[in-house]
């Protein structure tokens, strides 16, 4: 099969990385709170932590869309809890009011046995982020860690190690500070870095349409004789910096219905894998018989759907890219 299929021009908004790396003083960046600074060091770049008592750096600034980067470690010597019991830290995004020595925030964890996790703290909210030992493939105690977190407008996204573990949205608060976390045990930050994305608000839907429209020309070399249970779709589905599904539909013989045959976590707007659907609008008259690609948008919701064509050039099936990006 081969897909027919227009493209919209996307804006590139400029953005630019900034270091959150102390040079000559943490207070460059972060201030103190919950424990004394003097638990707090700076070496070569290096922020060190002796881990007692419980307490937190805080940006100075507050941040809602962004990509951070940033990597820790804790020091080896002389834990002996292992593998039992590992050390904790972390990091806390959208950081607002302390409550009870944290901060009312989403914590991303550090904890060395549960790293990739995510879960709401001191009143915070995260839907559909996992927590718990999630990620088996750990590096060795001691080696440095490095995360990479994505957030839109309350939509998070969650890499360990080059690798995306966790995802959520409808993050409550939606905004605030980063901080980086003391719990316990020595630990060690470096390589702390943020790129703020789209100050004036998230992007048009028009640019959204546009990068699901490139992960479907992947997509349909994808499912060109698939294996549903190959997983292949939902690696896709982590390629850009929205949560979104990606669905084959085919029509069920001698009935306007649509058998969603492949397609990645529940997050389609038609239905879930393997349903067969009595159409709601008619989709064949809108994307399979014309042989053309249509939208559909909706507040917070994008979604593509485009004809998947035969050798002789004849609709088949069609290829759905659903997209919430939050409102």
């Amino acid at each position: 099969m081969r897909i027919a299929m227009l493209f919209l021009a996307a804006a590139v908004l400029p953005a630019q990385w900034v270091s959150l790396s102390p040079v000559k003083e943490i207070s460059e960046h972060w201030t103190v709170e919950g424990a004394p600074a003097g638990i707090w060091s700076l070496r070569d770049g290096v922020i060190h932590c002796l881990g007692k008592p419980n307490g937190f750096l805080r940006s100075r600034k507050s941040y809602r869309n962004y990509v951070f980067r940033a990597e820790w470690r804790f020091i080896p010597d002389g834990w002996k809890g292992a593998p039992e019991e590992w050390p904790n830290a972390g990091f806390f995004i959208h950081a607002a009011e302390t409550v009870d020595t944290w901060p009312r925030s989403l914590e991303v964890q550090g904890h060395f046995g549960e790293a990739g996790s995510m879960f709401g703290v001191r009143g915070g909210e995260v839907t559909g982020a996992r927590r718990g030992p999630i990620v088996r493939n750990r590096p060795r105690f001691g080696d440095w860690d490095r995360y990479e977190i994505v957030a839109r407008n309350g939509w998070i996204r969650v890499a360990l190690n080059g690798e995306v573990v966790n995802e959520g949205f409808a993050a409550k608060p939606a905004e605030g500070h980063i901080c980086l976390q003391s719990e316990g045990w020595p630990v060690e930050y470096r390589n702390i870095s943020i790129m703020e994305l789209d100050a004036g608000g998230f992007p048009a839907a028009e640019a959204i349409e546009q990068d699901l429209l490139d992960v479907a020309r992947v997509a349909i070399r994808v499912a060109e004789g698939a294996d549903p249970d190959s997983g292949a779709l939902s690696r896709l589905a982590r390629l850009t910096g929205y949560a979104y599904g990606i669905n084959v539909w085919k029509p069920v013989a001698g009935k306007k219905a649509m058998h969603r045959t492949l397609g990645d976590r529940a997050l389609s707007m038609l239905a879930r894998k393997g349903d067969v659907v009595e159409q709601t609008f008619d989709i064949r008259k809108a994307a399979i018989d014309p042989g053309q690609r249509m939208s559909l948008t909706e507040p917070g919701w994008v979604a593509v759907l485009a004809p998947l064509l035969d050798a002789a050039g004849k609709p088949v099936a069609m290829l759905e890219i659903a997209c919430h990006y939050g409102k």
